[in-house]
């Protein structure tokens, strides 16, 4: 028998965490998670910290959570320490006394911001002899020392986005589209799906969510037109649908044709640069454009998908593609329940789009003993 993974959480552990068990709403405990991915992303970005490096930041974050309580660890100061440890644990560190002036000059700018005056100090790391940073660095190589034991020095994580770049190389969609997915993902981070699913998982909601919830005007036709009841579509993750395209969810013609559609896989520049600038928010919105179109390019290139370079590469075949569908189904819903907690804009264009969420919901397979209720939580936001 396998080994489980001792970061895949069922249902029944995620709603019963210890903050739960110390009193603290299932509600109330996605808030406060959601808080500390923000600052953890807010001062991240700032640092110019690497988009992998933060997702295992917040990853980490997350798993702190599942073994302590938020009521015992200041989530501000818990994030900050995850951000510092995943640095680190990938050779891209950045020093504590740097991101602790960065932090403490953040929150007396913001205060400064609020009381309607302007901020004596211009650079954060001019104060980072004052005893505020200070403490601040001790407390985190403190907590540091917390940290590693709670996640018993298992730093390695697996990276759900190099999966939807082979997928959409195999697809021949268009690099905006892939920017759309890396925007999905960027929003993953705050909610805890990847507590419950592994990277395949993840990277399928990332996939698939943009038709639900992106402007249409900045998909491509090659995606808009991908049959998500279809399970086909799947082989581009190098998952086995051949035993699946009979149980009612193939419809034949309809499905994707990925060799009847043009190679290139460029998209328009202007498009794609203008349109993240319209997507990046402002650092204190709550909604922060982790991975800037740059970084996706550099990613996402013009060559044709190679049969040896493609997602089988990376993910399992054979993979039960109406369990998997059904994991995406719960996961999506998931997702959603972060929106209710982010800036006004995001819910009201969320809002609008509840629709569109629950057509691509329709699409697959849902778990008769599911205990997320989706109406419930389309209906929260």
């Amino acid at each position: 028998m396998a080994r489980r993974d001792q970061w895949i959480f069922s249902d029944e552990e995620v709603l019963h965490t210890p903050s739960v068990a110390a009193g603290l709403s299932a509600s109330d405990e996605l808030r406060d998670r959601i808080r500390g991915v923000n600052w953890l992303l807010r001062i991240g970005v700032t640092a110019r910290v690497r988009s992998d490096s933060l997702y295992n930041a917040c990853l980490y974050f997350h798993r702190f959570y599942m073994r302590k309580s938020l009521q015992q660890h200041d989530v501000e100061q818990t994030a900050l320490t995850c951000l510092f440890l995943a640095c680190k644990a990938q050779d891209a560190m950045k020093h504590v006394t740097q991101l602790a002036a960065l932090a403490v000059f953040k929150h007396r700018s913001d205060t400064a911001k609020a009381q309607g005056r302007a901020m004596r100090d211009k650079e954060p790391m001019h104060i980072k002899d004052e005893p505020d940073v200070v403490r601040l660095q001790e407390n985190m190589l403190s907590c540091e020392i917390t940290l590693l034991r709670t996640l018993t020095f298992d730093l390695a994580v697996r990276q759900p986005f190099p999966l939807i770049v082979d997928a959409a190389r195999s697809l021949q969609l268009k690099r905006f589209d892939v920017v759309m997915m890396h925007a999905v993902l960027n929003d993953s981070m705050r909610s805890n799906i990847a507590l419950s699913y592994p990277p395949l998982v993840v990277a399928l909601v990332a996939f698939t969510l943009p038709s639900a919830v992106a402007d249409e005007a900045y998909l491509s036709g090659t995606y808009r037109d991908i049959n998500w009841q279809d399970q086909r579509w799947l082989g581009a993750f190098g998952v086995d649908v051949s035993a699946d395209v009979s149980d009612g969810h193939d419809n034949g013609d309809q499905a994707l044709q990925p060799g009847k559609r043009s190679r290139s896989v460029s998209g328009d520049g202007d498009a794609t640069a203008n349109n993240s600038k319209r997507m990046k928010g402002e650092s204190g919105s709550g909604h922060t454009n982790v991975h800037s179109s740059q970084e996706v390019k550099a990613d996402y290139t013009d060559r044709p998908n190679d049969a040896n370079n493609n997602a089988s590469s990376h993910t399992p075949t054979h993979t039960h593609a109406h369990h998997l569908l059904m994991d995406t189904r719960d996961a999506i819903i998931r997702f959603a329940m972060i929106f209710r907690y982010l800036d006004r804009d995001v819910r009201a264009r969320q809002q609008a789009n509840k629709g569109r969420i629950a057509a691509l919901l329709s699409c697959f397979p849902k778990r008769h003993d599911s205990v997320w209720a989706e109406d419930e939580i389309l209906g929260s936001f």
